[in-house]
């Protein structure tokens, strides 16, 4: 059995559902290797930045996330929320394109 790797992990582009995927994370600081590469992974899978720790996408990605987080044994400190818009989210219309 191939041992599971975050970088063959990507997010699948389909039809937007407006709904918003927030991914939201509070990893204690003697983890921070791996906040910073969970960061950097959500950046390189085109999430948006919100604020410091929080990314946006307009894609399913629950189990893509999970699937990071348990790589990174930081599952217990991730949350992926779904949201319909809410306020000032234009921005993130553009940003993605939708």
């Amino acid at each position: 059995m191939k041992k599971l790797s975050i970088n063959d992990i990507s997010i699948p582009r389909i039809p937007w559902d407006k709904n918003w995927r927030l991914v939201s994370f509070d990893v204690p600081q003697y983890l921070t290797p791996a906040r910073h590469v969970l960061r950097k992974k959500l950046k390189d899978l085109g999430f948006f930045h919100v604020q410091k720790s929080l990314f946006a996408c307009p894609y399913p990605c629950e189990k893509e996330i999970s699937s990071i987080a348990k790589v990174l044994k930081i599952s217990e400190y991730v949350f992926v929320f779904t949201s319909r818009r809410f306020s000032n989210d234009n921005k993130l219309i553009k940003h993605f394109s939708l």
